[in-house]
């Protein structure tokens, strides 16, 4: 589990791509919240949609990604 966000004196890359992601959407979500007037709840459906999705297409990626430098010698 720590390789997951520690490796090598430094952190990895997953942990980065989280961070990352996250404080991006934190970001997106701050604009549209000051910028549109909508009610709190449908901001947190869009916003829950939105993040699932790019969330499960990163995992699909990384998946694809990891078999594919796995499969080169």
């Amino acid at each position: 589990m720590m390789r997951l966000v520690w490796r090598d004196g430094r952190f990895s890359w997953p942990f980065v791509v989280v961070v990352v992601y996250l404080t991006l959407s934190l970001l997106i979500v701050d604009f549209v919240w000051r910028r549109f007037v909508m009610p709190f709840e449908t901001l947190l459906i869009y916003t829950v949609v939105g993040d699932s999705a790019v969330a499960i297409l990163l995992i699909v990626a990384c998946l694809r990604f990891r078999r594919t430098a796995d499969a080169k010698p």
